[in-house]
């Protein structure tokens, strides 16, 4: 595939020894998937320093948005008054006629399976 060279090309090659984050905007259809394809081409990746620094940036990241995530997830938990109690209704006793048709499901599907087996191996 030919990549048309366009001037963004030049001032993200410049970026890549930046440590600023490079954020790529548009309309659809311009080019901006492309643009990153090539800008990943052009890093260096057999360096591991850089690498590591990408990961460790990557991982970082990660575990900032999860520990604030949580901090999200622990205040709505809040507003709701959950104070770290699980509290849950008693579960009704089953009824005679709920245990007669368990079973007589289970022995149909019993049965379906021994004869799947004894007349389709």
């Amino acid at each position: 595939m030919k990549i048309i060279t366009r001037i963004l090309f030049s001032a993200l090659q410049r970026a890549l020894t930046d440590q600023r984050v490079i954020v790529i905007t548009g309309q659809r259809r311009v080019g901006k998937t492309t643009a990153a394809r090539w800008l990943l081409d052009q890093a260096p990746t057999d360096n591991v320093a850089w690498r590591a620094r990408v990961t460790g940036g990557m991982a970082g990241s990660l575990f900032l948005r999860s520990f604030e995530r949580s901090d999200r997830i622990y205040a709505a938990m809040a507003a709701r008054g959950y104070d770290g109690e699980v509290r849950a209704f008693p579960l009704p006793p089953i009824a005679p006629v709920s245990w007669v048709v368990l079973v007589g499901g289970l022995s149909l599907l019993g049965l379906l399976t021994l004869l799947g087996y004894l007349f389709w191996g």
